[in-house]
């Protein structure tokens, strides 16, 4: 397995390796798993890395167990958090996992296999007495090993619940319990969870006198260089309803050089030679962006379908490289549709329309509560020009005479370069 684990390196996908975990692949007894808290609907693209991690494990004949943290998730993971989360209800968590199980099972393309179990760590922490939680896994835990944690030398000055503090107990008992039962000897996770999981193979190592491993994956940032997580501002999430084809498409596309040649390391499923080809021919011309649209390409067709990618890429092509509205009209409408598929609508009666008088009225009434949030922003925007309606950029607030219904009852409204919106008029 030398030169698997040498292609993960090479890929960036692991960034940091137990050392010995040559040991793990000795026995193909041993499982791996990773931990996921159901803190929100969905994954996101911060998932992923440890996802297809996970892929390129089944692919070597790996099983693997995926444990979703219906407990866990109950305290909320403070690590990477300068503040505390926020606490979910049963109901909510329960709904949580039921929608990224769905996720999970579509992206590893689950199959009736037994390659993958999802378990609930609820399932043995909900009759666990707190005194036998204590005596049994508190007493083998130093306090100092968990105060040195990065994440809990960042929240003293600002303060940590106990709640907060113990996530890493918890943790670390899933590691154990797994490898007591279920003979698992590996686990994956994001870089920001190497403190949690060296609490896990330490309560292992004392109460089961063995060693085990871990591997960690980088985590991906946004375009400020910040941590995307479910918590996070910004986020870029998995399902449709949250984040949408077109979003995702643009989120990758206009993704820095350098860091889409490590995503396409981590994420692309191809050999090394064909990866190097593939980043050669961009850098031989990175303006077309051939290493952001293959990314784009595998992941949406991933997550979403072909042919939501489809849609999405030809969406990009429309509302980017035409010029002029009336260029759309070649279209029938059955493409208009598909077009428009990912961008936010708003309907306005005919007659409602009609009466409208002017580009701030039009764009703040209807649109406002999305791009604007006074009339005062829409009026810089004017002035910027910034304010784009069905291609013509706005420098008068009485412009609207000017506009051309797209098919007698489209307008694409347009903040900068690339907020769109769009109207329709029934």
């Amino acid at each position: 397995m030398k030169d698997f684990i040498e292609d993960l390196k090479w890929r960036g996908i692991a960034d940091n390796i137990v050392p010995g975990i040559e040991d793990f692949f000795k026995n193909k007894k041993n499982l791996l798993y990773t931990g996921i808290d159901p803190t929100a609907p969905s994954l996101h693209i911060g998932n992923l890395s440890v996802l297809f991690l996970l892929k390129r494990f089944q692919l070597k004949k790996y099983k693997s167990i995926i444990v979703i943290g219906g407990a866990t998730s109950l305290v909320g993971d403070p690590s990477g958090k300068l503040d505390k989360r926020k606490k979910l209800s049963i109901n909510k968590i329960l709904y949580n996992q039921s929608c990224i199980k769905k996720q999970i099972i579509k992206i590893l393309n689950v199959k009736n296999d037994n390659s993958l179990e999802i378990l609930n760590n609820y399932d043995w922490f909900k009759n666990f007495n707190f005194l036998d939680f204590l005596n049994d896994i508190g007493s083998f835990i130093n306090i100092n090993d968990m105060l040195s944690k990065e994440f809990v030398k960042n929240r003293l000055d600002k303060g940590i619940t106990f709640m907060e503090f113990s996530y890493q107990l918890l943790q670390g008992y899933d590691f154990y319990y797994l490898s007591k039962n279920k003979n698992v000897n590996l686990q994956i996770g994001g870089s920001d969870q190497w403190g949690n999981m060296i609490i896990g193979s330490s309560i292992i190592k004392k109460k089961l006198k063995k060693d085990v491993f871990f591997i960690t994956t980088p985590l991906i940032l946004n375009q400020n260089g910040k941590k995307i997580g479910k918590t996070e501002n910004e986020n870029l999430w998995l399902d449709q309803e949250l984040t949408s084809s077109h979003d995702f498409y643009q989120f990758l596309l206009n993704y820095p050089d350098k860091e889409s040649i490590k995503m396409i390391k981590i994420f692309s499923m191809l050999d090394k030679e064909n990866i190097i080809e593939i980043i050669k021919i961009h850098n031989f011309n990175p303006n077309k962006r051939i290493v952001q649209k293959f990314i784009a390409k595998e992941l949406i067709t991933s997550i979403h379908s072909k042919e939501d990618y489809e849609i999405s890429r030809f969406t990009s092509e429309v509302l980017f490289k035409f010029k002029e509205m009336s260029t759309l009209e070649k279209f029938n409408d059955v493409d208009i549709i598909k077009i428009f598929k990912f961008i936010p609508k708003i309907k306005i009666d005919k007659n409602e329309y009609l009466k409208i008088k002017n580009v701030i009225d039009l764009v703040y009434n209807y649109v406002g509560n999305l791009i604007f949030s006074s009339k005062k922003e829409v009026k810089r925007s004017i002035n910027e020009n910034s304010l784009i309606i069905n291609k013509i950029k706005i420098n008068d607030i009485n412009q609207i005479s000017d506009f051309i219904l797209l098919k007698d009852k489209y307008l694409l409204i347009q903040k900068g370069k690339k907020n769109f919106y769009i109207i329709v008029i029934v």
